[in-house]
This record gives structure tokens, C-alpha cells and sequence, in this order.
């Protein structure tokens, strides 16, 4: 099975995805959390240009960025999904992916539903767990947090719109739930699992 956890940066998507892991591996079942979409070579190598400040056009970011996903599921995601009792963790996915590339490229979001389809041969999860923290609180958490990349520099003012594109994507997407990220990291674990139970046994 797959199921990704979206939300902002800062909002608890690696924390609640080692814990879910955890969890998952005491009960006697494996999981692989995907939380870096270089982990390919062929990923590795795209992702080093992406996640550099070298001028680019956005579109080619955006095909770029489609080159790695296809990679991604075609090496990782779907052989491991297809596992019988493993489950893959994806720290941000689909929903990152057309959320940071609609307020780049002003693609609409059903043309980019389209290509990312098209890129990972429909391969959709099962759930989509979407952490939601206001922007403050997201703030406040990555404040002091090391940054690698630009895209530990986007403006709050961009991370308030992507919030606002994932909130249009959990109201209108069937698989996406919604999990309030503000609480303590173990009361968020309890209600992220109790939402995968009721999502299996439904």
C-alpha cells in the first residue's frame, strides 16, 4: 500500500511518517518511507539541479520535476507497493508536487494532475493524510531549522498559498483526510493510525 503525508514544511510530515514506521515494523510488518524524490541516481543527479539557485524556466522545472516522480515510481514506489503486507510512507508526494508547481508555472491544477498521471502510470495511494498547522505555528517550528536548499527558503508568503492549495485538495479529493497538525506528536500518530484503520477496514 501507499499513503502519503502532505502538509507545509513544518508541519510534521517526517516526524509522524518515522513514527507511523515504527509502529508498523513492531506489529511485524515493513515499511520504506520515501521522503527524498532523488532516490534514484538518475533522481539524484536531476534533484541536484533542481534544488540549486541556478536561473531556470519554471516549465522546464516542472518537466524536470516530472522526470524524477517517473523515476521514483517506476524503481521504488511501485515494485515495493506491490509487497504483499508493506506499506510505503511517501513524505510528501502528489500533493506537493502539483501544489509547488501551480503557484510556479500557473498550470491549472487538472493539467497537472494530467502529467503527473501520465509520469507515474496513474499509480495513485490509497490515502493521503494532509497535517494541517497554520502558517505561524509551521513558522515557528523551522525557525532554527538548517537550510539545504531553496526550497528551505520559500517565503512564508508563499508556504500560506501552498497551505491554501492543499486545503482546496482535501476538500475535493475523495482519498484525503485531514489531520489537525498542531497537536502533540502522539495524539497526531493516534489520529493518523485511527484514519488508516477506518480507511482499510471500510
Amino acid at each position: 500500500m501507499l499513503i502519503e503525508v502532505e502538509g507545509i514544511t513544518g508541519s510534521g510530515k517526517t516526524t509522524q511518517c518515522e513514527r507511523m514506521k515504527s509502529i508498523l515494523e513492531h506489529a511485524k510488518f515493513t515499511a520504506t518511507i520515501v521522503n527524498e524524490p532523488g532516490m534514484t541516481e538518475m533522481g539524484t543527479f536531476i534533484m541536484k539541479a533542481i534544488k540549486s539557485n541556478t536561473p531556470r524556466d519554471k516549465v522546464a522545472e516542472l518537466f524536470l520535476s516530472l522526470a524524477v516522480e517517473a523515476e521514483l515510481h517506476s524503481q521504488i514506489i511501485i515494485p515495493e507497493h506491490s509487497i504483499p503486507g508493506h506499506l510505503v510512507l511517501r513524505d510528501g508526494g502528489r500533493g506537493s508536487f502539483i501544489s509547488y508547481h501551480y503557484l510556479t508555472t500557473q498550470f491549472s491544477l487538472e493539467k497537472l494532475t494530467r502529467l503527473y498521471d501520465q509520469a507515474t502510470l496513474g499509480h495513485r495511494s490509497i490515502m493521503t493524510i494532509f497535517l494541517d498547522v497554520p502558517l505561524d505555528v509551521a513558522a515557528k517550528r523551522i525557525k532554527n531549522r538548517r537550510k539545504e536548499s531553496k526550497f528551505d527558503m520559500l517565503p512564508l508568503v508563499f508556504i500560506q498559498r501552498q497551505r491554501d492549495v492543499f486545503m482546496h485538495l482535501s476538500q475535493t479529493l475523495p482519498n484525503w483526510v485531514v489531520v489537525d497538525g498542531t497537536k502533540p506528536a502522539i495524539n497526531v500518530r493516534d489520529q493518523i493510525l485511527s484514519k488508516i484503520q477506518d480507511r482499510v477496514n471500510a
